[in-house]
């Protein structure tokens, strides 16, 4: 069950989201350094971290799932956050360079489903980041923070479902290794308590971060029917929204500009 936009923006804006949302998105950067001329869609609630790839990414969209809701966002500029159904994203085949899922995976009551969708919509050399709560750490036990909520999962578990649903493991780490303590000289230092922990103790850190790419040689499973007609007004839709939001395509891609 995904829990609210509200508390979830609520978080994001105290000083310990703040925090951790910076120690969550060096460790994304770190992965994805250029996303020039690339479309980037964050699922559930990735906003707090899309932030830096706007205006670098040729387009940047926030995908929310209904149960969460959805806030506008950004706070300036065209809107590019849209309300979705997890289970049966707007968006055609193959048209996404990079997906971000955050609080998504944990969260859905329909996983293998939700995993289907990313792989559906991610080109062959597309990329997908899911960040999870990790199971072994305090951030799973503690339901103060957005990372208490949902099904936390061990870094096994995680390779596990992923594999099974058609995806590549490229990469497999964790981030958050200073504990969520409400503690203002804890968070002051978190960069230091951060890199030393990534070291000493990565295995109970607050999330785990894998990076997958789509097998291309996968059989899809059967999944819940969807008609043809409601899918194709769906991403007309959203290809409308696009081309409203971006009017200034990216001359180092501009074979993905839409006609």
């Amino acid at each position: 069950m995904h829990q609210d936009v509200a508390e979830l923006s609520a978080f994001y804006d105290r000083a310990m989201g703040v925090r951790a949302r910076d120690l969550i998105a060096t460790q994304i950067r770190s992965r994805w350094p250029n996303v020039k001329g690339m479309t980037v869609m964050g699922l559930g609630y990735a906003t707090p971290y899309l932030e830096p790839f706007v205006g670098e990414a040729y387009r940047v969209g926030a995908l929310m799932p209904a149960e969460q809701g959805a806030r506008a966002w950004p706070a300036g500029g065209p809107i590019r956050a849209i309300v979705v159904d997890e289970e049966a994203l707007p968006l055609p085949d193959a048209s996404v360079d990079r997906m971000l899922a955050v609080h998504a995976i944990e969260m859905s009551d329909a996983v293998k489903r939700t995993l289907r969708e990313i792989w559906r919509v991610l080109k062959p050399e597309g990329r997908a980041l899911i960040v999870v709560p990790n199971r072994r750490s305090i951030w799973a036990h503690w339901d103060v923070t957005p990372f208490g909520e949902g099904q936390p999962f061990t870094k096994q578990q995680l390779e596990a479902l992923l594999s099974g649903g058609m995806f590549h493991i490229e990469s497999c780490g964790f981030a958050l290794a200073t504990p969520p303590l409400q503690l203002a000289a804890l968070w002051h230092y978190a960069n230091t308590t951060e890199k030393f922990g990534l070291k000493l103790w990565p295995a109970i850190s607050g999330v785990i971060i894998l990076e997958a790419t789509k097998l291309m040689s996968a059989t899809i499973p059967r999944g819940k029917m969807q008609l043809v007609s409601g899918r194709l007004r769906a991403v007309a839709a959203t290809q409308q929204h696009w081309r409203g939001a971006e009017s200034k395509p990216s001359p180092e891609n501009g074979d993905q500009r839409e006609s």
